[in-house]
């Protein structure tokens, strides 16, 4: 009596019982892939913690200059006139702007 495929209760076929590489062939293939694809990865992961090197510099220094603004706001307050606070205010904004669009541009699109 033959076996076919149609006689097997699972998915793969007899082919691959017959003919199926040896279990440590298989895992010299598999070991044999993943040194192969190692320099891919390793690439990849180095990149990704450039950009988040790069992400948490930006938010340190926007904790920062957060910090120092409130700090500086509290001590010109009564130094200042309405005019020189709301410049000052404009120039404040500007320079976090400037950090929000480097953090910006760090993101992937």
């Amino acid at each position: 009596m033959a076996v076919k495929e149609d006689d097997l209760p699972c998915p793969w076929t007899a082919e691959y019982w017959i003919y199926r590489p040896p279990a440590k062939e298989s895992l010299k293939m598999h070991l044999r892939n993943v040194a192969l694809l190692l320099p891919k990865y390793s690439v990849s992961f180095a990149a990704e913690v450039c950009v988040k090197e790069q992400v948490m510099n930006v938010v340190r220094a926007l904790n920062s200059s957060a910090a120092a603004n409130d700090a500086s706001a509290a001590a010109d307050a009564g130094k200042l006139s309405k005019e020189q606070r709301a410049q000052r205010a404009r120039e404040l904004t500007a320079q976090r702007m400037e950090l929000v669009n480097a953090l910006t541009a760090l993101v992937p699109q």
